[in-house]
Order: C-alpha cells, then sequence, then structure tokens
C-alpha cells in the first residue's frame, strides 16, 4: 500500500475523492452564494454560505426548502473558485509534493 502512496497521480485522484466526498457528503457550509426566495409575489436575494451538498438534497430536503420560501440557491464566482481551490488544488500540491519527494 505504501508504493500506492508514492504515485503522485494516485495522490491527486485519492485526494480529490476523498475532498469531494467531505464537501458533497457533509452539509458544511463554506462556499459563497446567494439564495432567492419567494414569498408570496414578493422575490428578493441574499448571500450567504451554502454548502455543496445542498445540491444534492443532502442538508437540505426539498419540502423544508419551500416551506422557508427558498425558490432556488447558486453559488457566486468566488464560491466556485473557493471550491475548485479546496478539491482540485489542494491534492494537485499534495501529488506535485509527492513527485519532488521521489525524485
Amino acid at each position: 500500500m505504501k508504493q500506492k502512496f508514492k504515485n503522485p497521480i494516485f495522490v491527486f485522484a485519492f485526494g480529490v475523492i476523498l475532498t469531494s466526498a467531505i464537501f458533497f457528503l457533509f452539509p458544511i457550509n463554506l462556499f459563497d452564494g446567494e439564495i432567492v426566495f419567494e414569498i408570496g409575489m414578493k422575490t428578493w436575494k441574499e448571500k450567504a454560505n451554502i454548502s455543496l451538498s445542498y445540491f444534492f438534497g443532502i442538508g437540505a430536503e426539498k419540502e423544508q426548502l419551500e416551506q422557508l420560501g427558498v425558490k432556488d440557491f447558486y453559488l457566486l464566482p468566488r464560491g466556485y473558485i473557493l471550491a475548485c481551490i479546496l478539491i482540485l488544488g489542494f491534492p494537485g500540491i499534495l501529488a506535485y509534493r509527492t513527485y519532488i519527494r521521489n525524485k
């Protein structure tokens, strides 16, 4: 098993899978986004930190969102950048470190 962790591609793939699992399966409100509320005829947007797990329905049930008046929610560009850095950037840095260590 120790031999696998010397391969930078394996380290990168394992890191991406691990970080993706953490952020998509657990409701960690870390990423900048906007929530669109609609109650009756009134619609407004509110900035909030949202979790990537909400997009899969984990941590936020559709019925609960409808009761709160949530029409839609989405990530802002800053939230997308943070998600890319955490999901791809850190595993990339670890893989590069592994590559350098093997040389």
